[in-house]
């Protein structure tokens, strides 16, 4: 895919821990001798402090999961499905607005800058509050770990928690710091293991290119280098200090456990491996923790959370800048190489315009959608907001017979494309409104919206929560099949497990909202695009029938229906019936009564 640059963040705190550390030395590896040994001192440990679990991992520094704690398990699932669905990964959870997967208003203004600085980059974010480096080292090894994701950057922030229990329970800040520094860099190993490797520096020819609209977005430059390995970018743990607990020596544990890492890094001499500081804008003249930035003394609020996502983003962007710039970081390429690269520019350009996946294609110009986010199209938010409106006016009603989430299939009952009042949809307001009759119903679709803006609009005012439906049908992954065989036609295998892994987020999502209600997945319905440059001149019919297969699948599973209307579109040959979808896409006059036929089927 020749979009941007990828990031895999990595992160396990309540707020923005660092942590750090690669493929350790024989240095290393007597300091990780010393560091375990040091737990001997795990006698001075009270139950009264640690729990039973956290003892263990100190002495041993294993792998442990913390599902004792309300919550935990679920999102470390939610977190493994969305690294299942996405081609990148993420950071850590203040930035989600979340504290264990609740919404938590001292973040707010943390998810906004997320949103804000991050949504373009291809990024996951991956932490969970309060987790200390053994946990995240077993989220690792079970199903959150980066080794399929292929990413170019991975940022690890793990330690504060290490460092905040191990102050408290060991008389030694200096064991304390060693001991968090050896939890870290099992973590740095094991993201090693999993993490493209590569070659020697990035084999071949890097190119950076400045094409807005053909390659990158926003004029945002991306360097596409060939067999890279990922790099690592390796926070140092941020200032510690609660208010409340001034007496104790957090921040000589803290600058124990960075220096370590540090130098286990430098030792490393590796262009895949970079530490960076972030703590001094965090701390006053006289070395103190700035409250106006972290007002509880551990967790960047507002401000602070600005200023730690820039430092972080800088870092990853000079990283792949340096990559890019540095001939020690690649061999140099054969002439013919270069020449063959600048002609794969030029031919890349000219099809994209001729095609038109040119600046004025959305498809084009749009990187994969791998969170859940708001669009930036013109009007879209003003058309959220009146869906949102919609909804609230509804729990007025307390209690709705139907609500239809999608995207444009969906709004086309509405007889509106993106909001607009369509001619070419008419016939299908008038359909709902005859078989809807005296049912209270919902249509909660947006044209043009993918899987993870629908999962976003759930979870900004248009989910079920409050309105006590009884039924809720869901008909979404077009966009994404469309989109993705823009931006990746060759690798068929992702954009199935993509669309697939994406819907099941949006169902999940729904089962939490609403668990008393009846959930009818909608098959995707056959795609033969007339539109040029919309999808390569190729069947979709191989990804539809996987992509439903896999959907129903997980119905079973999950005890949801799946209800699969496609067939009634084709013709005996298996053609698409043209007179009843003739756009390709959405289905109008008489195939919107049988669409809504199909659908009334399963719920009723």
């Amino acid at each position: 895919m020749a979009a941007l640059p990828t990031l895999c963040l990595l992160l396990a705190v309540s707020r923005c821990i660092p942590s750090t550390s690669c493929a350790l030395s024989d240095a290393d590896d007597a300091l990780h001798r010393r560091a375990v040994a040091a737990p001997a001192a795990a006698r001075h440990l009270t139950a009264e402090v640690l729990s039973a679990q956290d003892a263990a991992l100190l002495r041993d520094l294993r792998p442990a999961s913390r599902s004792s704690l309300p919550g935990w398990l679920d999102l470390h699932e939610q977190l493994a499905d969305e690294v299942a669905a996405a081609a990148v990964d993420g950071c850590m959870e203040a930035y989600r607005g979340t504290i264990v997967g609740e919404p938590a208003d001292m973040f707010t203004a943390s998810k906004a800058a997320w949103a804000q600085r991050a949504t373009a980059q291809r990024a996951l974010l991956l932490g969970i509050s309060g987790d200390q480096a053994m946990h995240l080292l077993w989220r690792l090894q079970n199903g959150e770990g980066p080794s399929k994701l292929k990413p170019k950057a991975i940022t690890l922030m793990i330690g504060t928690n290490d460092a905040f229990h191990l102050t408290r329970v060991l008389p030694d800040t200096q064991e304390a710091g060693h001991v968090t520094a050896a939890a870290v860099m099992q973590c740095i190993r094991e993201l090693q293991r999993q993490a493209p490797q590569g070659g020697k520096g990035a084999d071949g020819l890097v190119i950076w290119l400045t094409l807005p609209g053909i390659i990158a977005r926003f004029d945002i430059v991306g360097c596409l280098p060939f067999a890279l390995a990922a790099r690592i970018v390796v926070l140092g743990l941020l200032p510690l200090q609660p208010p409340h607990m001034r007496r104790l020596p957090f921040g000589a544990a803290v600058a124990v456990a960075n220096k370590e890492v540090q130098h286990a890094v430098q030792r490393q001499a590796s262009d895949k491996l970079v530490f960076k500081d972030c703590s001094t804008p965090f701390v006053n003249a006289s070395g103190e923790v700035r409250l106006d930035l972290m007002p509880d003394g551990v967790h960047p609020e507002a401000a602070g959370a600005r200023i730690l996502l820039k430092c972080l983003l800088d870092a990853i962007h000079l990283l792949l800048l340096s990559l890019c710039n540095n001939p020690r970081s690649m061999r140099a390429p054969h002439p013919r190489l270069l020449a063959a690269g600048a002609a794969l520019l030029v031919f890349t350009a000219f099809v994209r315009l001729r095609t038109g996946r040119d600046a004025g294609s959305s498809w084009a110009r749009m990187p994969e959608v791998v969170q859940p986010a708001p669009r930036a199209d013109a009007g879209w938010a003003e058309f959220q907001s009146k869906l949102v409106e919609e909804v609230t006016a509804a729990k007025a009603k307390q209690g709705m017979d139907i609500i239809a989430y999608g995207d444009s299939i969906t709004e086309a009952f509405r007889g509106s494309g993106y909001g607009h009042q369509t001619p070419k949809y008419k016939s299908n307001k008038a359909t709902w409104r005859r078989r809807m009759g005296k049912r209270r119903a919902l249509l909660l679709g947006i044209s043009g919206d993918q899987t993870m803006h629908l999962l976003w609009r759930l979870q900004n005012g248009e989910g079920p929560a409050g309105l006590n439906p009884t039924s809720i049908t869901l008909m979404i992954g077009t966009n994404d099949v469309l989109h993705l065989n823009v931006l990746d036609p060759d690798d068929e295998e992702h954009i199935i497990r993509s669309v697939v892994s994406k819907v099941q987020l949006c169902v999940r999502e729904l089962q939490r909202q609403a668990p008393q209600a009846s959930i009818i997945m909608l098959g995707l319905l056959p795609l033969q695009p007339v539109k040029p440059g919309q999808v390569p001149k190729r069947p979709l019919a191989g990804q539809l029938a996987a992509i439903n297969q896999q959907l129903r699948d997980f119905a079973e599973q999950q005890d949801v229906a799946f209800q699969d209307c496609g067939g009634r579109f084709l013709h005996k040959n298996g053609t698409l019936n043209a007179s009843l979808m003739p756009d390709g896409v959405h289905p109008v006059r008489a195939g919107s009564e049988l669409l809504l036929e199909c659908m009334l089927e399963a719920v009723d």
